[in-house]
């Protein structure tokens, strides 16, 4: 089976049960599908990520940074011991995999009421 194939089945297994999908397997089901656009093409997710763990998940599949990670370590460095100005620095901070996020509250009426206007 594809991945996709297997992922969709993993999924299905659970909403089969009457339990939601997992938020790691719903990003890791987006990051498979973006992962296969060309590079050149940009995308839009339109309704997800829908809380913050999804989109904490979803930057560190998408980049290998763990935002929780990152805010721990910066926290840990504050220390009174002597640095070593000879050792290596730190690699440049990695590029958010996610340039803008916009959160419209509309409801799903408001919006097709508004296309069925301009079509």
């Amino acid at each position: 089976l594809s991945v996709r194939a297997q992922l969709g089945a993993r999924a299905a297994r659970f909403l089969r049960k009457g339990k939601s999908v997992p938020d790691e397997l719903l990003v890791e089901i987006v990051v498979e599908y973006v992962r296969s656009l060309p590079a050149e093409c940009g995308w839009i997710l339109d309704g997800f990520p829908v809380t913050i763990k999804q989109a904490k998940l979803l930057e560190k599949w998408l980049t290998g940074a763990d935002p929780d990670k990152e805010s721990r370590t910066s926290r840990m460095s504050k220390t009174s011991l002597a640095i070593d100005t000879r050792a290596p620095k730190d690699p440049p901070p990695l590029r958010p995999a996610l340039d803008i996020v916009i959160l419209l509250e509309v409801s799903d009426n408001t919006v097709l009421a508004r296309y069925s206007e301009n079509t």
